[in-house]
């Protein structure tokens, strides 16, 4: 298995708006996006058999915001080479995977494409979307064993019967509504794009993520939802100070949870 890492940590450029096309080059350390520097790399690990060597992007006094690790494979059942890079965002507890032709992949491109960085850091709403979308390969398809439709992708559109009329009550970290626990939740607080914001996760009454929202700025109610069982954003902003039950009433009026 041949490794080439990849860690990203600080900004160089700003204003930076590339597109879905948008391509990534390397020079002199320095990543670029349509030409303009983003960040810098640095080596970190080399692998002598396939001749790529690992790279961190940084400034003094930056930390790393996400990491690369490219040219890992795994064999399918059939006998066929897969090869796949590997993204990590380390301050967000999000990850996903890539497959692709083994040199004909730029594992910085997605960077560029998906506008990940920008002169704060990490996008997080874009680090949302990049990981839902990508996905992560499952350990049995890496394993080689073939595997039924994923449980979770059928879980995550379970809604439980009730009626969606009643007052929603938390009980601890469960939504309860008619009586019923049709959910729960986990309040966190991230550095987000503007400094600190909230960060909520929704699971559904299988235990199963169907929602993350976070925050534009502490206290702004302003908020950014992505729904992972069709992977789309919304955006609202809380008409009361009661934000965690504004979401709930959100999704629940869309029939996501």
């Amino acid at each position: 298995m041949h490794k080439f890492v990849v860690l990203i940590s600080m900004i160089v450029s700003l204003g930076i708006s590339p597109g879905l096309k948008a391509q990534a080059s390397i020079s002199n350390d320095t990543l670029k996006c349509q030409g303009a520097p983003v960040a810098l790399l640095s080596v970190i690990e080399e692998n002598i058999v396939s001749g790529k060597s690992s790279r961190a992007i940084y400034l003094p006094g930056g930390k790393e915001v996400l990491m690369i690790t490219e040219l890992l494979s795994y064999m399918t059942p059939d006998k066929k080479l897969v090869y796949y890079t590997h993204y990590e965002f380390p301050g967000l507890d999000l990850s996903c995977d890539i497959k692709h032709k083994s040199n004909s992949f730029n594992p910085n491109d997605p960077i560029c494409q998906y506008q990940l960085i920008n002169q704060y850091g990490v996008d997080t709403n874009q680090a949302f979307l990049f990981t839902t979308l990508k996905g992560r390969i499952s350990e049995a398809e890496i394993n080689g064993v073939k595997t039924r439709q994923d449980t979770v992708t059928r879980l995550r559109s379970t809604i439980a019967l009730r009626s969606i009329y009643a007052p929603i009550e938390y009980y601890e970290d469960n939504i309860i509504q008619d009586g019923i626990r049709i959910g729960s939740f986990s309040v966190d607080t991230l550095n987000g794009q503007k400094g600190l914001c909230r960060y909520f996760k929704i699971f559904n009454s299988k235990d199963v993520l169907i929602c993350t929202a976070t925050e534009s700025a502490l206290n702004s109610r302003d908020w950014r939802l992505l729904t992972y069982c069709d992977n789309r954003f919304h955006s609202m902003v809380a008409p009361s100070e009661a934000d965690l039950l504004e979401v709930l009433k959100f999704l629940i009026a869309r029939k996501y949870l």
